[in-house]
């Protein structure tokens, strides 16, 4: 039986791109949402909003499918760097089977960083690359599609605003998330990311609050089902980072930008690559 180690994705993400500043903010992206994926949130206060009633809405579905692509733009000591991610993922709770993708690169990248995540059961195969690893997860409950576990990531924010609209052509309520910055320190806490890809910048609350200059978020959920239809994300910060080259300090801009798109009626098929099937748990 074959089986397979991925390396290290810091290791690999530094070799593709360079720098300390891109490994940190790619594993940001990268960690967070493998935690959120393998693992789901960790259930926050209760909010005054609607989220807990499209968490419910949610709770009812078996199936879901949704696109999302977005860039993140890094100035570092004036040098920017342009990286932008796409990917796809589908979650069926009857046949227990979920599948994410990402591919992740610098614009007009020929070979983009490559990640794979299916589970199938009990069991996670991810790829990096070309490296696949494969992991026991039967004590993770199947409690519902992946938008379960981001809506409750973000049901720590309180302050919301909520509209009528529609979106090409269906009713929708927009729900606009003001978080506080307690709120989204606690928000990246929750969803793995803050002590798996921040912790390199050594983040207190207090220095994280210094350092985001904004944070937007919109959810557009139908009016009838309160199935979410379209999310956006946008996130700007600064800090800066010991630069041992010049013996002091580089000033480090990142602009985070993302959307997503959900359907519940259109669910393709889940089918495991014919190079992960023979994989056994190392």
């Amino acid at each position: 039986m074959a089986k397979k180690k991925s390396p290290s994705i810091a290791g690999r993400v530094e070799k593709e791109y360079g720098g300390a500043i891109i490994v940190i903010i790619v594993l940001l992206l990268i960690g967070g949402v493998i935690y959120a994926i393998l693992f789901g949130a960790n259930p926050p206060s209760q909010s005054q909003s609607l989220l807990p009633q499209v968490q419910k809405a949610l709770q009812a579905i078996t199936a879901e499918h949704f696109t999302y692509n977005g860039t993140i733009m890094a100035a570092v000591g004036g040098e920017y760097n342009e990286i932008v991610f796409s990917g796809t993922g589908t979650t069926d709770l009857n046949s227990q089977r979920s599948e994410f993708t990402l591919e992740l690169g610098e614009r007009g990248d020929t070979a983009p960083l490559l990640l794979e995540v299916y589970r199938i059961g009990d069991t996670t195969y991810m790829k990096i690359g070309d490296d696949w690893t494969v992991m026991n997860v039967s004590d993770i409950a199947w409690d519902g599609p992946f938008s379960l576990n981001l809506f409750s990531i973000f049901s720590v924010v309180n302050n919301t605003e909520l509209s009528f609209t529609t979106l090409d052509g269906r009713p929708a309520i927009k729900i606009r998330m003001v978080p506080t910055v307690a709120e989204l320190y606690d928000l990246l806490k929750s969803s793995g990311a803050i002590s798996s890809s921040l912790s390199p910048l050594n983040l207190s609350g207090a220095d994280f609050g210094n350092n985001v200059k904004n944070m937007e978020v919109d959810l557009w959920v139908d009016k009838e089902s309160l199935l979410p239809l379209h999310a956006s994300f946008d996130m700007a910060f600064e800090t800066t980072i010991l630069n041992t080259e010049i013996g002091g300090v580089t000033q480090v801009e990142v602009s985070i930008s993302a959307v997503a798109d959900f359907d519940h009626q259109n669910i393709p098929a889940i089918v495991l690559p014919s190079d992960a099937k023979n994989l056994t748990q190392g």
